[in-house]
């Protein structure tokens, strides 16, 4: 046991340590092609042969898995952790998505023939290892007998590269910086990382043809345009970033999500899906980025729980209006549909009061900045202070009346937007569901994208999942803009957006309500995650 091992063991309230783990370093594995894939094996002392053992496949290096591997095998689980083929040590090029299915089978045939691997098999993993994790299982699901995956998706394609149908600019060219520059040596890594960093801004608006040259000063990244190119979600090209198929046939799992992370809208729904196909599944939502270090221990805690043969269901979720985490006994959780007029006066009301008209500009070179939301990049990423874009004429806001009593909400809200044709091209609508203090500071909860066809008159805009409660004194407040820049290409010309609310057709949120709030959903509500 190391200081740093027994430290984060207290901080994330691991079972206590039982065995002292020894490390095989850069193991080879030949695949079916030639390619030799490096591991690290940790086995731990004494070896229990009852204990699972722990895959963990990914392409950020196996040094960064140590203290991973550490606390599982000080518990009792042998741990592989393998490089990606082309990198860090492990042979052939590294092709985003390309090779993991297959890989992935013949990691498996490998293991068949070690000696301490004869044992149940998880799998666990974050991100994209969590995409290979799924791989594996995909690759035998009979093999795998548990699997814990954090912050990702079984469908890559829809919930990181073409979120909502339209290709996500900040996610890739986020992802790309990392890829690129996570294999030089420090002083040089740094120094690129704060070129990159630079750059960004002037990337992410540019077209997304052209983002990775900006970004790179010139240089292009070849997957990066195979995403651009491959614009069509029925091309087989991207069958490879789907797995969807497992989720009928998964091995009892946890999955653990962040309200602010790009993957929580499709981690969710593979939740409902793998529980709706009558398998074992639990998930923790956290107020988690997608590299917040609070998801390290929790995938670590819960998966430990499996590998005890001690899996539990239901979902528990944090309330950021309560500051307390919440005990269910599914995700979502049974709710109304409480329907707010977007009103006069800039009102969320029950019952309207006159008629709504508004139309604005959407400046291509002057988008409203993101402060917070579902994103890659910590600069923005979150929860944030939203006065920099309700300030602003191009992001139009509609509030409630105080509330008198708790509103929580559990699920997905949507906003029914009425327009007409301004536009003979297709329209982008970016909502935003915030929270506005006694004292007038908005924060943001949820929010989600739409881009509708040229002459779309009523369009629907599906929120990201959230479970938050709107205290008495704070009050209820929805921004729209004609942009999802950042998180969605900007604009290429000045367009205009127009907004209705009439007798004839409203413009409407429905919001998920839990009526009476947790406790007459028959919730646990606690300061600690259970």
């Amino acid at each position: 046991m190391t200081l740093r091992s027994r430290i984060v063991g207290m901080l994330g309230r691991l079972p206590r340590r039982t065995a002292a783990p020894e490390v095989q370093r850069s193991v080879p594995t030949r695949t079916r092609d030639d390619v030799v894939l490096l591991s690290d094996v940790w086995l731990p002392r004494p070896l229990d042969s009852s204990s699972a053992l722990v895959l963990i496949r990914t392409p950020y290096g196996r040094d960064g898995m140590d203290l991973l591997a550490r606390l599982l095998a000080e518990r009792g689980h042998p741990v592989v952790v393998q490089s990606c083929r082309g990198t860090f040590g492990s042979g052939g090029q590294f092709e985003p998505f390309g090779h993991e299915l297959e890989d992935g089978a013949d990691t498996l045939a490998w293991l068949a023939d070690q000696p301490w691997a004869d044992r149940p098999i998880s799998v666990l993993g974050a991100s994209y290892f969590g995409h290979t994790a799924y791989s594996v299982i995909a690759a035998d699901p009979g093999r795998v007998s548990s699997a814990a995956a954090a912050v990702t998706a079984t469908d890559m394609h829809a919930a990181a590269v073409y979120p909502d149908g339209v290709f996500a600019p900040e996610t890739a060219l986020m992802w790309i910086a990392g890829l690129i520059t996570q294999e030089l040596p420090p002083f040089q890594r740094w120094h690129t990382i704060r070129r990159i960093r630079r750059r960004m801004p002037a990337a992410l608006d540019a077209a997304p043809a052209e983002a990775d040259g900006v970004l790179l000063d010139g240089k292009t990244y070849a997957p990066y345009r195979d995403w651009v190119r491959y614009d069509d979600p029925r091309d087989p090209w991207w069958d490879p970033l789907r797995r969807g198929e497992i989720r009928a046939a998964m091995p009892p799992s946890t999955l653990v999500a962040g309200w602010y992370d790009p993957f929580v809208v499709g981690q969710l729904a593979d939740v409902e899906a793998i529980a709706s196909a009558g398998r074992d599944v639990r998930l923790v939502v956290g107020p988690w980025t997608h590299g917040s270090p609070a998801i390290a221990t929790t995938v670590i805690r819960e998966g430990l729980h499996l590998l005890a043969g001690a899996g539990r269901g239901g979902a528990t979720v944090w309330d950021e209006g309560l500051s307390r985490w919440v005990e269910l006994d599914a995700w979502p959780p049974p709710a109304i549909v409480r329907s707010l007029v977007l009103d006069v006066d800039a009102a969320l009301r029950l019952e309207p009061r006159g008629e709504v008209d508004l139309v604005w500009q959407v400046d291509p070179a002057d988008s409203p900045p993101a402060a917070g939301g579902r994103g890659l990049n910590p600069d923005f990423a979150g929860r944030r202070r939203q006065h920099a874009r309700e300030r602003r004429d191009d992001v139009k806001v509609f509030t409630t009346h105080v509330l008198r009593h708790p509103l929580t909400i559990a699920g997905r809200a949507s906003l029914r937007i009425v327009t007409d044709d301004v536009e003979a091209h297709a329209q982008d609508w970016f909502v935003r569901l915030c929270d506005v203090s006694p004292r007038g500071v908005s924060r943001n909860v949820s929010d989600g994208f739409v881009r509708a066809a040229a002459g779309e008159t009523a369009v629907t805009v599906s929120l990201a999942p959230a479970a938050f409660t709107f205290r008495p004194g704070h009050r209820v407040r929805v921004q729209i803009a004609g942009t999802g820049h950042p998180f969605h290409p900007r604009p290429v010309r000045p367009e205009h957006r127009r907004l209705l609310s009439t007798v004839a057709a409203r413009s409407v949120l429905d919001l998920p309500v839990v009526v009476d709030g947790w406790g007459a959903a028959g919730a646990t509500v606690t300061r600690r995650i259970p």
